[in-house]
């Protein structure tokens, strides 16, 4: 208990590393299904992770599952990379294979006399190819956990947009003025919102108002 206490701080950041990962894959895939680039559209690190694992009330249950396993997955490939670090290091795999490459070099006829600075350069490379292919290994790992997250991301997007050609979500009706003194009407659904500005989508195109643009809004509730 008291290793894991000491531990809490690095626990605790892989974490939230992860969940913040999570959460803007997600977040960059549901906007680009909609047309909108994220760097258009930033969202706050809270909002992220609202986005990202708190906003999927029309998911299924093995949806949200998925995402969660998603979330540990970063988490578990981690740790999967330092045990293997630690074994690589612990057990030295490549010393059995160089004794025997030793012993048959060290028996006649093929006695050849080497170096010990050599031997010991040779076995460093080896652990040194296993530090490597552990390092890639969580690489993959995390790369693969984040094309899921995004994958959960698409098919929440496209989950909206079939709700809304189902006449299951409420339609917003807005007031915007486009240019001083010209105000336009229009009517969408609201996508997402953050401190600044609110994206809509209408059925075929998606729009994105600054607050301070609108002037009015009215929601119809779904029927």
């Amino acid at each position: 208990m008291k290793g894991l206490l000491n531990h809490a701080s690095v626990i605790i950041s892989l974490i939230l590393a992860a969940l913040y990962a999570l959460g803007l894959m997600y977040h960059l895939s549901f906007l680009k299904t909609f047309g909108i680039e994220e760097t258009q559209f930033p969202l706050s690190i809270d909002r992220i992770f609202y986005q990202g694992f708190f906003a999927f009330a029309n998911l299924t249950a093995p949806n949200i599952s998925f995402v969660l396993l998603c979330a540990s997955g970063v988490l578990i490939t981690a740790y999967l990379a330092i045990l293997v670090i630690e074994i690589a290091k612990r057990s030295n795999f490549v010393e059995p294979a160089f004794s025997k490459l030793r012993n048959a070099f060290n028996k006649e006829p093929n006695k050849i006399e080497l170096h010990p600075a050599l031997e010991d350069f040779a076995e460093f490379s080896a652990k040194v190819f296993w530090y490597v292919c552990a390092g890639v290994f969580f690489y993959l790992s995390v790369i693969l956990v984040l094309i899921a997250a995004e994958h959960v991301g698409k098919e929440n997007a496209e989950q909206y947009m079939e709700k809304i050609k189902n006449n299951q979500v409420a339609v917003d009706e807005l007031l915007v003025e486009v240019n001083k003194g010209v105000v336009e009407k229009y009517t969408g659904y609201s996508i997402a919102c953050n401190s600044h500005q609110c994206a809509y989508f209408d059925g075929v195109t998606s729009s994105v108002f600054n607050h301070n643009a609108v002037k009015s809004l009215q929601s119809k509730p779904v029927q």
